[in-house]
C-alpha cells in the first residue's frame, strides 16, 4: 500500500504574529498554492494525469485527477495582506504580521 500525498498544517503564534508551518509529504513547495479567502487560507494541490498507449492493434486510455486542500482560520488581527511566503525543503512557511491599528 503507497502512502498518497499529504499536507500537515501547525500554526502558532510570536511577538511579530502568526507563523504557519505546512509539512509536504510527497509534494513540492513550487506545487502547492496558499490563496487567501476572507480570515481563511486555502492550501492545496490539485494533480491531473492523462496516459495513452498506442500498439499495433490496440489503445488504452486513462486519466485521473486528484488533489490535496487543507484550510486554516486565522484570527481577525493576522494581516493577510502582508503575508510572507518561505519555500524550503519539504515545507512552507508563511510568516503573517499582526494587523497595525
Amino acid at each position: 500500500y503507497k502512502r498518497g500525498p499529504s499536507v500537515r498544517v501547525n500554526t502558532r503564534r510570536d511577538a511579530d504574529g502568526y507563523l504557519v508551518s505546512i509539512q509536504l509529504q510527497g509534494l513540492e513547495p513550487a506545487d502547492v498554492t496558499v490563496a487567501r479567502s476572507g480570515r481563511w487560507l486555502i492550501v492545496q494541490k490539485i494533480s491531473s494525469e492523462t496516459e495513452s498507449d498506442q500498439a499495433p492493434g490496440s489503445y488504452s486510455y486513462s486519466h485521473s485527477f486528484g488533489g490535496v486542500s487543507r484550510r486554516v482560520s486565522l484570527p481577525r488581527n493576522a494581516d493577510l495582506g502582508a503575508m510572507i511566503r518561505e519555500d524550503g525543503e519539504g515545507q512552507i512557511l508563511l510568516r503573517i504580521p499582526f494587523l497595525e491599528r
